[in-house]
């Protein structure tokens, strides 16, 4: 990224090279959190499967699995929203917040659901 944002705006041509520079800088740097906000996803999909057919006594290790991978997937969806809201043209990024906010809405169903599994254990 700084080094996108460090080239030089003008003579014209230098400018529309910077702007594509950034632009590439800042679409690759919503990429890298959104392959963690994938990676949370599957975290949460195995801490649903520990919670379901786990032994249980692991329940509440599934659990804590689940709302760290809820974190991750969160704080991976700020980063991912923060470089595509730095573009020039955001359309660009429109496909990337867009998967990344649904990687959210399925991460947040997933830990609710082991959740009621690890509540359910104490009853």
């Amino acid at each position: 990224m700084s080094e996108a944002y460090k080239l030089p705006k003008e003579p014209a041509d230098a400018a529309t090279r910077r702007t594509e520079a950034v632009t590439s800088a800042l679409l690759k740097a919503a990429e890298v959190p959104l392959e963690t906000a994938r990676a949370s996803v599957e975290v949460a999909r195995i801490a649903a499967l520990v919670a379901e057919k786990g032994n249980t006594n692991a329940v509440t290790d599934a659990g804590v699995a689940a709302l760290l991978a809820e974190a991750a997937c969160k704080a991976a969806d700020y980063n991912v929203r923060v470089n595509v809201s730095a573009l020039e043209d955001r359309s660009k990024g429109t496909n990337l917040a867009n998967e990344s906010r649904r990687l959210v809405k399925t991460v947040v169903e997933i830990a609710a659901s082991v959740a009621d599994r690890v509540e359910s254990a104490f009853s």
